[in-house]
């Protein structure tokens, strides 16, 4: 990959989305983790050259230290969503808007960042993601039951245990088009 290309599928899990204080899960909003389905993943690798050269040449615009800004990254995804261009290939490939392909793009990116930087063995790393996850439903439940936990506790773990069904869900699903995208990214090398 080009360092442009790079830059900006790792800039999203350093920096985050914007300077917000929510909680962020691999440096994107949690309120913007949503269930992909394969249609969106589809649809997303479609426009993926195009926001592949979009961000090599926005990177080559950007002053180093505008680069290493905490908010370079909210920028991007601002600039990404005044492009005439982006935004047309967003409705010709079923996004309802600029924003749904952004929320698509950046779980797409979670995901994939993390089948290729996290997991050896695919098969081995979900099942043992997917027992914690249960390990973690059945002491939060525990808690529950035994009182240990205030409500807003409680209500803040089970969020998180969503969350991470929904991260494992969506890296099982972007599994099926890593070949593809991939494919893809070689282009921009």
């Amino acid at each position: 990959m080009k360092k442009g290309v790079f830059f900006i599928l790792f800039f999203i899990f350093i920096y985050g989305c914007g300077t917000e204080e929510e909680h962020t899960e691999g440096g994107i909003k949690n309120s913007d983790i949503i269930v992909l389905s394969e249609e969106q993943i589809s649809n997303f690798v479609n426009v993926l050259p195009s926001i592949l050269e979009f961000s090599e040449k926005y990177n080559e615009t950007l002053s180093k230290q505008e680069k290493e800004s905490p908010d370079a990254n909210k920028k991007f995804f601002e600039t990404l969503k005044k492009s005439k261009k982006i935004q047309r290939l967003a409705k010709e490939n079923h996004f309802s808007s600029i924003d749904e392909l952004i929320v698509v793009y950046k779980n797409v990116v979670l995901s994939y960042m993390s089948i290729k930087l996290e997991f050896t063995n695919f098969n081995e790393n979900i099942s043992h993601i997917q027992s914690l996850i249960e390990s973690n439903e059945l002491k939060l439940s525990n808690e529950v039951k035994e009182n240990k936990i205030t409500k807003k506790d409680f209500e803040e773990k089970l969020e998180e245990i969503k969350i991470d069904k929904i991260r494992v869900q969506n890296i099982i699903t972007t599994k099926k088009y890593e070949k593809q995208i991939d494919e893809i990214s070689k282009r921009y090398n």
